[in-house]
């Protein structure tokens, strides 16, 4: 779990809500993190971590990335053969 933290937190402190090729790399590397971890992490844990940071984020902007998350660690995870 400690690899994930460290990925959400190095993604969310820089522009999380940026779609410059940096910044979507590190989101990428972070939807890696968790797609390979054996740790159970869902929505809620994401929309928490999300709260506590230091970005503040709209209803809207929170439901968009939550999707996205789901999406994109279920492709990782298929990717990986998981």
């Amino acid at each position: 779990m400690d690899k994930v933290n460290k990925a959400f937190d190095f993604w969310i402190s820089q522009f999380p809500e940026s779609v410059h090729p940096l910044d979507k790399e590190r989101y990428f590397k972070f939807i890696d993190e968790v797609a390979a971890t054996d740790e159970s992490i869902d929505n809620e844990w994401f929309e928490e971590k999300l709260a506590q940071s230091k970005h503040r984020m709209s209803e809207d902007q929170v439901l968009s990335l939550t999707q996205s998350f789901n999406l994109l660690v279920s492709y990782a995870k298929y990717k990986q053969g998981r």
